[in-house]
């Protein structure tokens, strides 16, 4: 019995790994893609560069760091095209069909309805979710853990331990997410939820290419 339990909760953690990696490849993705739209020209990188030494008058900045070509964020928006797409197979594998992660990201992404995970989750819940698996699976240990929730600043890169209560509640949200847009995708469809993610299934074919 504590075996299966465990392997529930293990179950559990990869359906969250493999939505919340797809929607950081997501996101990175449409944030490279409105970049391409915005003028970005040496003035612009001027003011930037200005900005960020306001705030920080220790670094050494110079303009052309902040200079990038469309071309250069075209071959990122692909890049994280192709990351977001290979996420698809092992989400399906879990019980997550495709249209529920498209739809999930896109919502996400769109109205912020799981904030933290938008903001600056998508950079540190997939090494959390990691850390859990590894540790249900005993490859390390409840101190190595806990050495694992830390959040890095996206200005000074400095850690700090992370919030877990706020953790938590994104987890809650996010699975209350899933369910939601599952479900009404299987009404649509005429179909109960069951159905619906049998119907999502891979085949063996497609099954034998999960990036495990």
């Amino acid at each position: 019995m504590k075996e299966l339990k465990n392997l529930d909760r293990k179950l559990r953690v990869l359906k969250l790994h493999a939505i919340v990696m797809a929607f950081s490849q997501y996101t990175q993705m449409e944030l490279h893609r409105e970049l391409i739209k915005h003028k970005n020209d040496w003035r612009d990188a001027e003011k930037t560069r200005d900005l960020i030494h306001f705030f920080f008058p220790d670094r050494e900045l110079k303009t052309e760091d902040f200079l990038i070509g469309k071309d250069e964020l075209t071959d990122k928006v692909i890049d994280k095209y192709n990351d977001f797409k290979s996420w698809i197979p092992v989400a399906e594998f879990l019980g997550i069909p495709e249209k529920t992660v498209k739809a999930f990201c896109k919502n996400v992404d769109n109205t912020a309805s799981v904030w933290r995970l938008k903001s600056t989750g998508h950079l540190h819940y997939p090494l959390y979710f990691s850390a859990v698996y590894k540790y249900l699976d005993g490859a390390i240990s409840k101190e190595d853990l806990k050495e694992s929730f830390v959040e890095y600043s996206i200005f000074g890169g400095k850690a700090t331990p992370a919030r877990l209560r706020l953790f938590r509640r994104s987890i809650i949200q996010i699975e209350r997410l899933i369910d939601e847009i599952m479900t009404k995708q299987a009404v649509r469809c005429g179909k109960s939820v069951n159905e619906f993610i049998e119907d999502s299934r891979l085949s063996k074919r497609e099954l034998s290419g999960v990036p495990f």
